[in-house]
């Protein structure tokens, strides 16, 4: 890893809706990282539904405190809809608003 590149969490969660496994979701995260030369250094990998709040969801809470404590530059998720169902809770959260934290999604093909 060089200076200048960025540390990312990939923040993975399943879709049954959309047939889509984390498996699918990593394998296109992990090529737009290695397009953008961005270092991965967590993967965060939720098996539970979007509709659960955070506290339910323990790999959401785990790359929420690291990024607090700085662990990584930016998250890259797949869509913002694998964080949360609710925009609004996903704006609000404390976390993201404290620590000005920058995502990456990629639905749009980055």
């Amino acid at each position: 890893m060089t200076d200048t590149q960025k540390r990312v969490g990939v923040y993975l969660r399943v879709s049954t809706s959309q047939k889509q496994t984390t498996l699918n979701q990593r394998m296109e995260l992990d090529e737009v990282c290695k397009r953008n030369d961005w270092n991965i250094v967590e993967y965060y990998d939720e098996t539970i539904s979007g509709t659960k709040s955070i506290d339910d969801r323990k790999e959401l809470k785990r790359m929420l405190k690291d990024a607090s404590s700085g662990f990584f530059d930016m998250v890259v998720v797949y869509s913002v809809c694998r964080m949360s169902r609710s925009m609004s809770s996903y704006l609000c959260n404390d976390a993201f608003r404290r620590d000005r934290m920058r995502y990456l999604l990629t639905s749009t093909r980055y």
